[in-house]
């Protein structure tokens, strides 16, 4: 089970979650209450989407960074409302796709992402 891995975060409305450009490859959110906005700060601070709960963010940085070395942030997240999020590093992130692979069904990190909604 993934939620003794995880820490639960609290934002207040209109704090950041995470600003675009940042280097991260740290940790993947899953929300659990509550609602964040992603805001492109290159197009004038436009909004180019929304999540509310269940929705996970942040996973592509642990995901990309197995390939590129050198994943940055697409996106601000900002939240909405009081939003509550499950966050889970890099390394047990990891290391649960890894055990999830190796079962008899090959579950990979997207079907991991959805478990971890569960």
């Amino acid at each position: 089970m993934l939620l003794p891995l995880c820490n639960l975060i609290r934002l207040n409305p209109e704090q950041k979650l995470y600003k675009q450009r940042e280097k991260s490859n740290t940790y993947a959110y899953l929300i659990i209450h509550g609602f964040i906005n992603l805001i492109d700060d290159t197009a004038g601070g436009r909004k180019i989407g929304g999540l509310t709960m269940g929705d996970s963010v942040g996973e592509e940085t642990i995901l990309e960074d197995q390939f590129l070395k050198s994943s940055h942030r697409l996106e601000t997240a900002i939240a909405n409302s009081e939003t509550f999020l499950f966050e889970i590093d890099s390394v047990n992130f990891k290391a649960a796709v890894t055990q999830m692979k190796e079962t008899e069904h090959g579950v990979d990190a997207f079907t991991l992402v959805n478990y971890f909604k569960m």
